[in-house]
């Protein structure tokens, strides 16, 4: 596991790269994807394209 201060660089550069990528509201694919991903690489279980 990831220590916090590691954590804590890591979700920053996330947030930068999503802020450097806007999109519509209701129309985030991009964000969706982003976010699914670091969350399976921490074994979350995902279901996407449900909302």
């Amino acid at each position: 596991m990831t220590n916090p201060d590691e954590l804590q660089v890591q979700m920053t550069e996330w947030r930068r790269d999503l802020h450097r990528h806007p999109e519509f509201g209701f129309e985030e694919s991009r964000t969706a994807g982003v976010v699914a991903a670091k969350l399976r690489e921490l074994g979350i279980e995902v279901a996407e394209g449900v909302g």
